[in-house]
């Protein structure tokens, strides 16, 4: 228990550092110039991301579409077999009592 306890101990210390290392922070005077991109460049890049998450949502529809049929199909399939149960039930238990009421009246 203790050796793993250790263990977890070490684990913390060490993603601790690392996530203090990683946080550090360069002077301004160090710092390099970021070019930005050109409203051109940038306006392709979005046109072509809300495309694409157009044709994902377009999909996504399609496969609910899909699920939502399987599921209508399936629960209609039930409901009909369960219809046709009660009735079959229905039947041979009247066909019987039938039977029963006859060799009543012949005693």
């Amino acid at each position: 228990m203790m050796r793993y306890l250790c263990a977890s101990c070490v684990i913390i210390a060490t993603l601790s550092e690392v996530s203090i290392a990683q946080t550090a922070t360069v002077p301004a005077s160090t710092a390099a110039p970021v070019a930005m991109p050109s409203a051109a460049v940038t306006t392709a890049a979005t046109d072509e991301l809300v495309t694409t998450l157009k044709a994902q949502i377009a999909e996504m529809r399609r496969s609910e579409d899909r699920l939502l049929s399987n599921i209508h199909w399936t629960l209609g399939t039930v409901v009909a077999l369960a219809l046709g149960l009660g009735a079959f039930s229905w039947w041979s238990s009247k066909t019987v009592y039938d039977r029963d009421i006859a060799k009543m009246k012949e005693e």
